[in-house]
């Protein structure tokens, strides 16, 4: 009954504590990031067939990167 009372007589103090807590546990937490990130576009093109090579190149997480033609 004790823990009650405290705790409702300490709301503020109880909300910003717990509100601490969760913003030290989302520092924490592991971030999800992307592999790779690719993009890619029309290289090549003519009046007549419109895109006749298109290029996507990715990039990794580490820095390196690839670009294939189609």
């Amino acid at each position: 009954m004790k823990i009650k009372h405290v705790l409702a007589h300490h709301r503020l103090l109880t909300s910003l504590l717990a509100l601490a807590f969760m913003l030290g546990v989302l520092n924490f937490a592991p971030v999800a990031t992307a592999e790779r990130i690719c993009d890619g576009g029309c290289i090549s093109w003519n009046e007549r067939y419109g895109c006749v090579v298109y290029q996507v190149c990715c990039v990794e997480d580490n820095g390196s990167y690839e670009c294939w033609q189609f």
